[in-house]
This record gives structure tokens, C-alpha cells and sequence, in this order.
């Protein structure tokens, strides 16, 4: 398996273990983690603190956006992967 393979992304979300298609996407000296949920495309990109913070594809339909808590628990399982 090579580092931009497609792999699952598992992820706590009200108490149940989902796990999302993703990929990473190296992006000049830093990346990027694609996740395909539902509704749309997030991307998972560390700050400059090496934090991770969740970006929603600038082309997600209007109305269709995934719930914050939602967002929250995508970057709180990339720490948990991290660690």
C-alpha cells in the first residue's frame, strides 16, 4: 500500500465508530487528508501548529454542509491517529 492509497478513516460520531473513505494528498512540503462524507468533501490540513483543522470543499452544494459536531469529531480523530 503506498501513502496516497485510499484507506478508511474511523471516526466517533454520537457514540457509534464510522468509518469514512479518505486519502492523503501531498501538497508541496506539507498535505492534506481527503474525506468523503455524505454531503459533501472535507479536507483535514494541519496548521501551523501542527493542529489539525477541517476545511469544507468550496464546492459543497449550499444547505447539504455536515454538522459541526461532526467536524469536530473528523479532527479529533486525526489527533487520535497522531498520538
Amino acid at each position: 500500500m503506498q501513502m496516497t492509497d485510499p484507506f478508511e478513516l474511523p471516526v466517533t460520531y454520537q457514540g457509534k465508530e464510522i468509518l469514512f473513505p479518505a486519502q492523503f494528498e501531498p501538497r508541496g512540503y506539507s498535505y492534506r487528508i481527503r474525506v468523503e462524507l455524505p454531503q459533501c468533501i472535507v479536507y483535514l490540513e494541519p496548521d501551523e501548529d501542527r493542529n489539525f483543522r477541517a476545511m469544507i470543499d468550496t464546492n459543497a452544494p449550499a444547505g447539504k454542509l455536515p454538522p459541526a459536531a461532526l467536524l469536530e469529531a473528523l479532527v479529533e480523530s486525526m489527533g487520535n491517529i497522531e498520538s
